[in-house]
């Protein structure tokens, strides 16, 4: 029952079900972070320090202002740079991809294309545009157009990893689990430390029926560093499916809070039959818990009335 999501979710009976991690995360997430927000304050001529007016930049130097800012996740302003290089160089394929990236990553993908499409048009065999169709038509949920430019663009730079990993993430969509962990296994001899594709690796080996396995695959993303709460949650139910409920509960806990340990480890006691040991687990999370009253308590009385 592993559900694969782009954003996380949770059912009734399970607070939080096993979960894919897409795009990248950490990129995404920049643009909350406060230490990164723009301030024109900081960008003023200090008195006593000669800096260049706008007007006199170059292209190059606009580009670089573009993917500092880019750099920063401040999407408009890294827009506003790309722009005025274009002014200059309009028909410059490496700034046309840049104002690409930009959109794809403001999660605009109808814009992203369009640009992505325009890069070809000048440079038609450029590998990196093609990979830029490919995730933004991901984006769109174009799945089959996706993976079509993802293949294209491995076919002309093989060792473009993010396309094997979203190539990885569509096969695991279509529930195509062999040929998903076939494309993580290939990301991840050109990335080996990306816990992103070693978590999604665990996922499709889970939902192939290959559980030991899986257990195996979480524990090195966190081994890797990537100890996020998707992994914890993933390698709890994963535990459970080999009935390792102590395991499970420590994963869980570490995933959402003693609450959702109780809860879920309940579950999966539950789901093997262990009618008396889940429903001592559902009050636990109820007594933990207030907000999971609701929750627990019908997953109690499902375990009750299989007695």
């Amino acid at each position: 029952m592993f559900t694969i999501l782009i954003s996380g979710c949770g059912t009734k009976t399970i607070s939080r079900a096993p979960e894919i991690a897409y795009g990248n995360p950490d990129y995404k997430h920049l643009k909350d972070l406060p230490a990164y927000r723009y301030d024109p304050d900081a960008d003023r001529p200090k008195p006593g320090k000669n800096l260049p007016k706008a007007s006199a930049l170059s292209v190059d130097e606009y580009e670089a202002l573009g993917d500092a800012f880019l750099s920063r996740g401040n999407f408009y302003m890294a827009h506003t740079q790309y722009e005025k290089a274009l002014e200059k160089n309009p028909e410059n394929p490496n700034l046309i991809y840049k104002q690409g990236m930009v959109q794809l990553k403001a999660e605009n993908p109808e814009d992203a294309i369009a640009l992505f499409k325009q890069v070809l048009e000048l440079q038609p065999n450029l590998a990196s545009a093609m990979e830029g169709l490919g995730r933004a038509h991901f984006t769109a949920k174009n799945l089959k157009t996706a993976a079509m430019y993802f293949n294209q663009a491995v076919m002309y730079d093989p060792l473009l990893w993010q396309s094997y990993h979203y190539l990885g993430m569509i096969h695991d969509l279509n529930r195509n689990y062999p040929a998903a962990i076939k494309a993580y296994n290939t990301a991840l001899t050109l990335r080996p430390d990306q816990g992103m594709i070693l978590n999604n690796l665990g996922m499709s080996l889970s939902g192939s029926g290959q559980i030991r396995e899986a257990v195996e695959v979480f524990q090195q993303a966190l081994v890797n560093g990537y100890s996020r709460a998707t992994v914890y949650n993933n390698l709890g139910w994963a535990l459970c499916g080999l009935e390792r409920y102590e395991e499970a509960f420590t994963a869980f806990k570490l995933a959402g809070g003693i609450a959702v340990a109780y809860n879920n480890t309940g579950v999966g006691l539950l789901k093997h039959g262990h009618r008396d040991r889940a429903a001592a687990y559902f009050r636990k999370a109820v007594e933990e818990s207030p907000r999971f009253y609701v929750t627990a308590h019908e997953n109690l009385q499902k375990a009750l009335k299989q007695r």
